[in-house]
Parts: C-alpha cells; structure tokens; sequence
C-alpha cells in the first residue's frame, strides 16, 4: 500500500465481480445495508485503501442496487474516500443517471463486446475503445 501511494497510485477494493457470492444479495437488503456498508468502510479507512470498486452486474443490478450505492458513497464520502464502478454494456439501461454520478470514476468493462464473452485476441481493443 505504502510503495503504492508513494508512486501516486490509488488502491481500491473490489466488491463483487462477474460470479459474486449469492449472499450480497441479502447484504444489499435494507435489513443487513447499514451494518455491510459500515464493514465496508471500516476496511478501507483500517486498510488505508483509497476507496471501493462496486463490481455488482447481473441480478444484484436491482430494487436495491441504488440505494445501498447511494448509502456507501454516503459513508465512503464522510470519510475522504472515493466510490469507483465497474460496468459493462448489459448494465448501461438497468442504472440510473442519478445513481451513476454518484460514482467518482466509472470503469468500463468493453470485452464484453469482443465475441460474446469469449476473449477473441485478433479483436483489437483500442479500435473497440477509442472508436
């Protein structure tokens, strides 16, 4: 963490991922949010890390999805820390705007279209981006 931030680089913490585990569905609910958002942060505030990348896709894109985004940038912020997504094509009309721009960076996961799924290396990636 330390060589990290001495050479200008943020580290964050990653929630979620393609093939999260079932329960964050229940973590995500409002019975179990606060004491999960407040886990979260204390991670990254005890850890030094410099904020969180919420990488939840597919079914945890729900009735939920904006209200426990909007709590954890709630705590994350209090804190001085950042709130980073990870999205991908099939996410883009599930989001509100109101939701995305309480994100600090937005990353897009554009392999997604380089052969449904299937990493295709004759693809070329910088034409798919900068196109």
């Amino acid at each position: 963490m330390n060589k990290a931030h001495l050479n200008g680089v943020r580290v964050f913490i990653s929630i979620g991922g393609g093939d999260p585990p079932e329960y964050l569905v229940e973590l995500m609910k409002v019975n179990h949010r606060g004491h999960w958002i407040k886990q979260i942060v204390n991670l990254v505030k005890d850890n030094e890390f410099d904020g969180v990348d919420v990488d939840l896709e597919n079914a945890l894109i729900n009735e939920d999805y904006a209200p426990f985004v909007e709590e954890l940038q709630q705590g994350l912020k209090a804190s001085g820390k950042l709130m980073a997504a990870a999205l991908a094509s099939w996410n883009g009309n599930k989001i509100s705007n109101e939701t995305m721009e309480l994100y600090d960076f937005i990353n897009i996961m554009s392999y997604d279209k380089t052969g449904h799924g299937i990493w295709k290396s004759s693809v070329n990636m910088r034409h798919i981006i900068w196109r």
